[in-house]
């Protein structure tokens, strides 16, 4: 039981093993513990090893043994096994239960089969099952992997029909449903709805609805949408900032993106400079574009303040890592592409690209246009109380406000 609750799978069979080996009688609990390690583990291999072998060891598996195998099936993506383990389930006479089918509709939701969830949804009526606030997640999540807000909009109403009332968890699923199916007005609304039905959202749901509006391009909602986490009382994420950057880049708002960008450095929102390296920008966690977008901010910046001196880049796949490196290629093309730097990859650590102050002073009599010129010191003030002057971001936010209202 220790080895399942530290999800110790490798242990747990060990173990498992041994109690045989000194002639132990095995039980059930302990079989039932062990294929509970291994879901927790996600080797759904293993479950169904355990489960198969059952015989075997003279153990006949109960509701728990396919329960925790499905389980462990749903957690590796494996729809078709879980589907097996429960029709195995069947033919044991073991009747599933309301758990075995809630396992079952989020498997297939992994899979993006939501017509199979749905399907399930509807057999519980017939297996006298009375599906709970967790079998309509499950279903409104198997909607939202296919794209289908008409499906979760219709979830959500037969949940308030059967007096169950839906959560965080059910209101976010539908929202991302609205975003993989492009309509951001759907998104908003239930947004809207969420918050009338005295529910607070949270990082997660209004992600959702930030990027409906996003994969739509409407740039200018992603901007008020980000105002109203703040004045929720909401600190939004460099993931959050990260969306918003890319509905405002994904419709040519490239100035508007710099500023943006250089307004999120400058609050600590986004922090892209390594606090121990001076010169070091880290792009961890960065996506491409918004990679792109930090090295023009900082090539622009450092010119303007006649700060030249090295320059690094840190974009992952080094010396740590294996494979290729994703933003090598992005980071070489701003600076090679668009301002004509040659730059070298670090040769003892291949994640780390360099450029010199030599070749930035060759930019200089250029002068480019600068729209703001204190971000070259900004990774020093990251940690500054952001409450000691207005938000920097606010002309941009209120403008986005403006525009959706509008």
């Amino acid at each position: 039981s220790a080895c399942e609750k530290a999800a110790a799978w490798a242990a747990a069979v060990a173990l498992f093993g041994e109690l045989r080996g000194a002639s132990v009688q095995e039980n059930v609990i302990a079989f039932n513990a062990t294929i509970s390690a291994c879901s927790r583990g996600q080797h759904w291999e293993r479950c169904l090893a355990l489960l198969s072998d059952a015989p075997r060891r003279a153990l006949r598996p109960d509701a728990v043994s396919f329960n925790a195998a499905a389980s462990g099936c749903e957690r590796g993506a494996r729809w078709a096994s879980a589907l097996a383990v429960e029709e195995e389930m069947r033919q044991q006479n073991i009747s599933p239960s309301i758990v075995t089918l809630n396992t079952l509709i989020s498997a297939c939701s992994k899979g993006s089969y939501w017509e199979l969830s749905l399907g399930l949804l509807g057999e519980m009526h017939g297996r006298r099952l009375e599906p709970d606030a967790i079998s309509f997640n499950c279903a409104i999540g198997a909607a939202e992997a296919g794209g289908q807000p008409q499906v979760a909009f219709e979830l959500l109403g037969r949940m308030r029909a059967r007096w169950l009332r839906p959560d965080a968890v059910s209101w976010t699923s539908a929202i991302g449903a609205c975003s993989s199916g492009h309509a951001w007005d759907s998104a908003v609304q239930l947004l809207s709805d969420m918050q009338s039905a005295e529910l607070r959202p949270n990082e997660l749901t209004y992600n959702a609805t930030i990027t409906a509006c996003e994969r739509a391009g409407i740039w200018d909602q992603t901007l008020a949408l980000l105002e109203g986490m703040s004045q929720a009382g909401m600190v939004p994420s460099q993931d959050t900032h990260f969306i918003v950057l890319s509905a405002l880049l994904g419709t040519g708002q490239a100035p508007r993106a710099l500023e943006f960008y250089r307004a999120a450095v400058e609050r600590g929102s986004v922090q892209p400079w390594n606090a121990e390296e001076p010169g070091v920008l880290d792009f961890h966690k960065f996506p491409a574009e918004a990679a792109k977008v930090a090295v023009r901010a900082a090539l622009l910046d450092a010119l303007a303040a006649g700060e030249l001196g090295r320059m690094t880049f840190v974009v992952g796949r080094g010396k740590h890592s294996e494979g290729d490196p994703v933003l090598r290629g992005a980071v070489q093309e701003v600076l090679r592409g668009e301002f004509g730097l040659e730059c070298r990859v670090d040769y003892s650590n291949p994640g780390r690209i360099h450029t010199t102050g030599k070749r930035l002073l060759r930019l200089r009599p250029e002068r480019p246009r600068v729209l703001c010129r204190r971000g070259a010191r900004a990774h020093a003030r990251a940690h500054t109380d952001a409450g000691d002057a207005p938000g920097a971001a606010a002309p941009l936010a209120e403008e986005g406000r403006r525009r959706a209202v509008a």
